[in-house]
């Protein structure tokens, strides 16, 4: 399944922030067969834009964000876990901070988010272990940043791009071979 979640809503048609929709893969190599159609599945629970997204353990994770205006436009500590199979969003702990525009990536049966907060970049990382649905803090990054991304390859997690306290794009790229 692949799952996309609307975000920014500056020009044209707008989506709400709580809008998902998802369509299964192509048969063909590559997501190449533009009939396939869109199918809405259950909204998230809790609207938020600029929020990290991870498929783990057969679910997908909607992880802090930003809240809408009309919730007073801060950062969320919020996570919700959707089920495929039941067509559900359910609560999973929150956050330890609240966050938005994180790098989130998954590794092994656990959850990072890295960075984030679009107003004061952040350095704070965090690891979520699926097994005993706890939060933990981990090895800051190195620099603050916002809107990066993360990914796991092998036995490593990088984190890259985004941008620093000073809203200068960030060139630099960091991997980390977790021990926790």
């Amino acid at each position: 399944m692949l799952v996309v979640w609307a975000a920014c809503t500056n020009a044209g048609p707008s989506v709400p922030p709580s809008s998902v929709s998802a369509a299964a893969p192509s048969p063909s190599p590559g997501l190449t067969d533009v009939a396939t159609p869109w199918t809405a599945v259950a909204p998230l629970g809790l609207p938020r834009a600029h929020l990290g997204a991870v498929a783990l353990g057969g679910a997908i994770y909607a992880i802090g964000g930003q809240l809408p205006a009309t919730v007073g436009s801060a950062s969320s500590t919020a996570v919700e876990r959707y089920d495929a199979a039941l067509n559900a969003w359910t609560r999973s702990p929150d956050l330890p901070g609240a966050t938005d525009h994180a790098a989130v990536t998954a590794s092994a049966a656990s959850i990072f988010v890295f960075g984030g907060n679009f107003a004061a970049p952040s350095a704070v990382s965090y690891r979520f272990e699926i097994a005993t649905s706890t939060w933990t803090a981990v090895t800051k990054l190195p620099e603050p940043r916002a809107a990066g991304g993360a990914a796991a390859l092998g036995d490593r997690i990088y984190v890259v791009g985004g941008f620093g306290t000073d809203r200068r794009e960030l060139p630099q790229a960091y991997a980390i071979r977790p021990t926790w």
